[in-house]
């Protein structure tokens, strides 16, 4: 695993009501990792010529003008497919994570269409979706997120958001909580009880090589999405970490599980791709300071595409 510091984000806005919100999370998330926030506007090809690029430009920098924090802005504008360019900008700019926000909550169906959830599908790394924000977001005096779920069912996708979410929890001193759980299925049950010693060997040695002791246990029996959606309830979640398995992504449905965790998330959910597809095979866990927060507003540079 890499190091969990991310020093390129993206945001991709839409423009829409619910767009302040998105990049005033993604703002909070550049300051406190002194990372390039990039505002990233994609036209689609049939409403090209509605609005210029520089009038565009300004309208993105608008979001950032009332933040308190320092920032480093730039602003860039993409036309055609919206995700296409998505995808293609974050890639160019080499985005180490992508903060997107969803208008509305959908059926876990109509999610996997929604454009957040295309690039999500085809993303090369991790991706927050913002829906809705933690109520420190909403009441701006953020410091970092507190209490982490983090979805696990011992496959190498979850295995490895499982590290991702424990060094986040290394910056803020928050508690983690790996949750698995397991279906009534006696035959799928008895898999896992078969392998019981080896997964909680691993997560052992997660914890050792994160230097971590914030990650706890946690198992239910039930149907998956609606079992973790009613723990991150109960206990508060402010943060909902899922690995996109590597049979998901990309050009895929996103699974049943992520769906329905995205579509009625009390909360952000960050989504990690399989690390190996991401980053060089063999990186250890690195340990990462906690950044710093409150720095004076600045915004630098606009780009276009």
């Amino acid at each position: 695993m890499t190091p969990t510091h991310f020093s390129r984000i993206l945001c991709p806005v839409s423009l829409s009501d619910t767009s302040q919100r998105t990049v005033d999370v993604a703002a909070m998330l550049a300051a406190a990792y002194d990372a390039e926030l990039r505002l990233f506007h994609a036209v689609p090809g049939d409403c090209a010529g509605d609005r210029d690029a520089e009038t565009l430009t300004a309208s993105l920098f608008a979001f950032t003008r009332h933040a308190k924090m320092r920032l480093r802005v730039s602003a860039a504008v993409g036309y055609g497919d919206p995700a296409v360019e998505i995808r293609d900008h974050a890639r160019l700019m080499r985005a180490d994570l992508i903060v997107t926000g969803v208008d509305r909550r959908s059926a876990p169906r109509a999610a996997n269409d929604a454009i957040p959830i295309v690039v999500t599908k085809h993303s090369t790394c991790p991706v927050l979706i913002v829906r809705p924000p933690p109520a420190r977001f909403q009441a701006g005096g953020w410091q970092g997120f507190t209490e982490i779920l983090s979805c696990v069912d011992f496959l190498p996708a979850s295995l490895q958001s499982a590290e991702y979410a424990l060094a986040l929890a290394e910056l803020d001193h928050a508690r983690v909580t790996l949750l698995n759980v397991l279906t009534d299925d006696a035959n799928a049950s008895e898999s896992i009880d078969e392998g019981d010693i080896d997964v909680r060997e691993h997560l052992d040695a997660i914890r050792g090589a994160a230097h971590s002791s914030h990650g706890v246990e946690a198992v239910l029996t039930g149907e998956p999405g609606p079992e973790i959606i009613g723990f991150a309830n109960r206990v508060g979640s402010d943060l909902i970490v899922v690995g996109a398995h590597s049979g998901t992504l990309p050009g895929r449905k996103l699974g049943a599980t992520t769906a329905h965790v995205i579509a009625h998330a009390p909360c952000p959910v960050l989504i990690v791709p399989v690390l190996s597809d991401v980053w060089p095979m063999g990186a250890g866990i690195t340990r990462i300071t906690k950044p710093g927060f409150g720095h004076d507003h600045k915004e630098s540079g606009s780009a276009s595409s």
